[in-house]
């Protein structure tokens, strides 16, 4: 750099102009990647992400294929409960007329023990140890035909359904348990149940629970029966 440069540029630039380095020192110094070396690098990640997709799809189809087997597990569960209740219902209708024999049986008893008289035959009202089934069958239908409508709603504040439950007594009552206060919390239990469904059917039957057993339909549906021992 002559003299004028350097009165120019300055001390700092004269001196890097004196110190110029090659271009080819440069090269040297600077490592610069080979294409050769990014193209094996790309193909190392794409790669990398092929094996991470197809183990995620396959990870999916697996899911698939669980979520597949848990909706048809779910449907046949569905139609198991389904067939299940349909079964409970059956069983359950097969049951009434023995439910109801039985409450009616005990209102018969009540009625007649309130009254002071025996059943029909000389039976006492709640008498069953040693007796004939079928003569205290027929002692309780010929009862239940000799209540009045007058005495239910006079003494008990039943209406005229009730009497004429009584006159179909004998339709049921070959289905009586050998003892009333067996159906008691099992029937209970039932029309509890089946209050929102059939209102009238839960409110015709309760009524009779506290006459016939001292407690409400809802008391008695509340009894565990491995528990009752009333009656036995």
């Amino acid at each position: 750099m002559d003299v004028d440069e350097q009165q120019l540029c300055g001390p700092g630039v004269s001196y890097m102009a004196q110190t110029r380095i090659p271009l080819s020192d440069i090269s040297e110094m600077v490592e610069v990647p080979s294409s050769e070396s990014t193209f094996e690098d790309s193909t190392s990640s794409f790669a990398s992400y092929s094996t991470a997709l197809t183990a995620l799809n396959a990870s999916n189809e697996d899911l698939e294929v669980k979520m597949a087997k848990l909706r048809t597990s779910t449907l046949q569960l569905k139609r198991d409960i389904v067939r299940f209740q349909q079964h409970i219902r059956a069983f359950h209708h097969e049951l009434l007329p023995t439910w109801q024999a039985d409450i009616l049986t005990r209102l018969i008893e009540i009625v007649y023990t309130a009254q002071r008289r025996k059943l029909p035959g000389g039976f006492t009202p709640g008498e069953r140890q040693g007796v004939d089934r079928w003569a205290l069958t027929r002692a309780y239908t010929v009862a239940a035909r000799k209540i009045y409508q007058s005495t239910l709603w006079m003494a008990f504040g039943l209406p005229m359904q009730y009497h004429l439950a009584l006159h179909k007594y004998e339709e049921i009552v070959e289905f009586r348990s050998s003892n009333p206060y067996r159906s008691e919390c099992p029937f209970a239990q039932w029309l509890v149940s089946e209050k929102e469904n059939n209102p009238s059917l839960y409110a015709f039957w309760a009524k009779l629970f506290p006459i016939c057993y001292d407690r409400t339909v809802e008391e008695s549906a509340e009894i565990i029966p491995m528990l009752k021992t009333v009656g036995v």
